[in-house]
C-alpha cells in the first residue's frame, strides 16, 4: 500500500520516509465519506459531478517521470468508485505565477467547461490537500466559489481530512508499516 525508504541523516540518525500512500484503502474511504456528506446537501445527489483537485506543479516534473499525476489519477478513480461517483473531473489548482508552464487544467477552467456543458451544481473535493489552509480556504472557498456563482453554478466543497480520526488512523497505519519495514532491515 505504501513504500518507504531509509535515509541516513548527517548526525548518524536514520530517517524512514514514506514515499506514498495515495491508494491506501483508509484514505480512499475517508475522502469518499466526506464527498458523500456533501452530496446529501443536493436534491438529486447522484446527478452532481465532482471536481477532484490537487496542487499544480511545474510541467518539468513530467520530464523527471514524477509519479504525482498518475498517483492523483489513481486516487481519483478509487475515491469515485468508493463514493459511487459516475461524473467527475480532475483539475489542478494553486499554480504559482511564474514564467514556466504548470500542470493543468486549472479548476477555474474546468468550472467554465462544465457550465458550458450545462452543469449547474458541482462538488469540489481537494483530495490533494490534507488540511484546510490558504490554498483550500481561498482558492476553493473564495475564488472558485465566486467563479461558480458568476457562472450561475452552485459549488459545495467536501471537507478536508484535517484531524479526523479516520485520517489519523491512516497516518498511524502508514507510519507503522514504515517502522516495521525499518525494524526488519535493522535486524538483518
Amino acid at each position: 500500500i505504501s513504500t518507504a525508504t531509509t535515509v541516513s541523516g548527517s548526525h548518524g540518525i536514520d530517517i524512514q520516509c514514506v514515499e506514498h500512500y495515495h491508494d491506501h484503502s483508509g484514505l480512499v474511504r475517508a475522502l469518499a465519506d466526506r464527498i458523500e456528506t456533501v452530496k446529501s446537501r443536493f436534491p438529486t445527489p447522484l446527478d452532481v459531478p465532482v471536481i477532484f483537485t490537487a496542487h499544480s506543479l511545474p510541467e518539468r516534473i513530467l520530464e523527471w517521470g514524477d509519479p504525482y499525476p498518475d498517483q492523483l489519477q489513481r486516487t481519483c478513480e478509487l475515491v469515485a468508485s468508493a463514493a459511487s461517483i459516475d461524473r467527475w473531473r480532475f483539475a489542478f489548482q494553486s499554480a504559482s505565477h511564474t514564467s514556466e508552464r504548470w500542470l493543468g487544467p486549472d479548476v477555474l477552467e474546468v468550472l467554465r467547461e462544465l457550465r458550458q456543458a450545462g452543469v449547474r451544481e458541482i462538488i469540489v473535493s481537494p483530495l490533494g490537500f490534507v488540511a484546510d489552509h490558504l490554498e483550500v480556504l481561498y482558492d476553493i472557498d473564495v475564488e472558485a466559489r465566486q467563479t461558480a456563482e458568476g457562472l450561475g453554478m452552485r459549488l459545495e466543497r467536501a471537507p478536508s481530512l484535517n484531524d479526523g480520526l479516520d485520517f489519523l488512523s491512516v497516518l498511524a497505519d502508514v507510519a507503522g508499516e514504515a517502522l516495521a519495514s525499518f525494524q526488519v532491515r535493522e535486524r538483518v
